[in-house]
């Protein structure tokens, strides 16, 4: 009989538990409000950023989207995922003469350099994802002397990064020699983009995107390198403007 209502008392309080833990994560809370002229046509709609939080200790969202409410009294809701520390910004990106907004979210709640990010494009009758910029192609290989070459297009010549920096943990790791010769050419290296920043061009371009690009082993989170990129959008696509290595 005892065994019983012990049994009995652990699965109320699971239960229990549970139940607690989804009514906290329905509860919708307002992050953030904004008052912008989206249209650029005099008005001002008003931009509501909610989410759900995990729970009341968690600063974790599942689930955040914004809400723009218009003169109509007309409210349009985006989905725009889960994340930490999420934000807002409005800059005419696809230079439609329209503010778009940038939805930014951390993946971690400490300080972080890897977000989510989504771009959507408002307009009169739709609401529209536009694609964040990546790059179609690049070649990395290590070479003698503790140098990474970055190939970013099949036609340019290949760009170098210093790694000797690196040197201890590349030998320890077996890539390298203890007197710099490669031994493995071409180990899996990540290569994700990592941040989105806005960018105020000259000459009247208006806007494009820096993006943050960081390598590293797959085996080890070695880090290798840096690569930035300015993006501008024209004619439906992205096109890059300048490239540094770091």
């Amino acid at each position: 009989m005892r065994y019983i209502l012990i049994s009995c008392f652990m699965i109320y309080f699971l239960l229990f538990t549970q139940v607690t833990l989804a009514d906290e994560r329905m509860k919708e809370v307002t992050i953030n409000s904004y008052h912008v002229d989206l249209q650029q046509n005099g008005t001002k709609e008003k931009i509501h950023l909610k989410g759900n939080p995990f729970s009341k200790q968690s600063a974790y969202y599942p689930r955040i989207w914004a809400e723009i409410k218009e003169d109509s009294s007309k409210v349009r809701k985006i989905e725009l995922g889960g994340g930490y520390k999420p934000s807002l910004k409005f800059i005419d990106y696809n230079h439609n003469q329209k503010e778009d907004i940038l939805y930014q979210s951390s993946t971690t709640e400490n300080e972080s350099e890897v977000f989510n990010y989504k771009l959507i494009s408002i307009k009169k009758d739709n609401i529209e994802e536009i694609r964040l910029p990546k790059r179609e192609y690049m070649e990395l290989t290590f070479k003698d002397n503790f140098y990474l070459t970055v190939k970013l297009t099949p036609q340019l010549s290949p760009l170098s990064i210093d790694i000797s920096n690196r040197s201890k943990e590349l030998t320890r790791l077996g890539i390298y020699s203890s007197n710099g010769k490669v031994l493995k050419e071409k180990p899996v290296i990540n290569r994700h983009i990592t941040s989105f920043d806005p960018i105020e061009l000259s000459g009247g371009k208006g806007y494009g995107l820096k993006s943050k690009m960081k390598l590293s082993l797959s085996s080890s989170s070695t880090h290798l390198g840096v690569i930035e990129t300015l993006w501008y959008f024209k004619d439906g696509k992205w096109t890059i403007l300048k490239t540094n290595l770091m």
